[in-house]
């Protein structure tokens, strides 16, 4: 079921809105439909996560000049298709610079939705490795879906990036829904990452290495 993206109301809203436009200038924000898919089930079964506890970091984009430590995203490693929701997308070989030999790759209009990871006002940003092999109008929107506290699914922009044939980082990305995680009991806020090649009929994404900043070591 395809469904239109709703913002949450209210002075959250606002405030992430206000953040959302720190996002650096290769990153124009854009938001689209949302293929909900078994997201919603899935978001829906996560109240159990509890807090996001101790994660394991590193800093991983240190060779690009990031000294901030990342913890590796549920599947950002894409060793397996497991807890992935793909359309137009697959999991296949390939090498990234941080590769586990496996890589997703994105046709046009294709789509992959992330497994669930948890959240909170310490997971401010959001950064991976990403190329575009295709054409040089295809973009790749990336958005966050999340729980609201009223039992509905919502969905905030993230970015909408470009690339070259390259493989590099992309830009370091603000989350912005972390900031509802200050409504949660728990202070934690599950949440899943789409993305989204749009732009061209010709574009070819590829994308590995999904992390999270946890805020350690800033």
């Amino acid at each position: 079921m395809r469904l239109r993206s709703r913002f949450l109301l209210g002075p959250l809203a606002a405030l992430a809105a206000s953040l959302a436009v720190t996002a650096p200038a290769s990153a124009a924000l854009s938001l689209g439909s949302l293929d909900l898919g078994a997201t919603v089930a899935t978001v829906g079964k996560v109240a159990g996560l509890g807090t996001c506890g101790d994660q394991d970091t590193s800093a991983v984009f240190r060779p690009w000049g990031d000294l901030s430590q990342y913890v590796l995203a549920p599947g950002g490693d894409f060793s397996s298709a497991a807890g992935w929701d793909l359309d137009g997308a697959q999991v296949a070989s390939g090498s990234s610079p941080k590769s586990s030999g496996r890589i997703l790759s994105l046709g046009n209009d294709g789509e992959a939705v992330s497994p669930v990871t948890c959240l909170s006002l310490g997971h401010p940003t959001i950064r991976l490795f990403a190329r575009n092999t295709g054409a040089a109008a295809s973009r790749l929107q990336v958005t966050v879906l999340f729980g609201g506290s009223d039992g509905k699914t919502y969905e905030l922009p993230v970015a909408t990036l470009q690339s070259g044939a390259s493989w590099s980082p992309t830009p370091i990305l603000p989350v912005v829904a972390n900031v509802f995680a200050l409504t949660s009991p728990g202070g934690y806020l599950p949440a899943s990452f789409r993305f989204r090649a749009v732009g061209a009929s010709s574009g070819q994404w590829q994308i590995d290495d999904l992390y999270v900043d946890p805020f350690k070591g800033h």
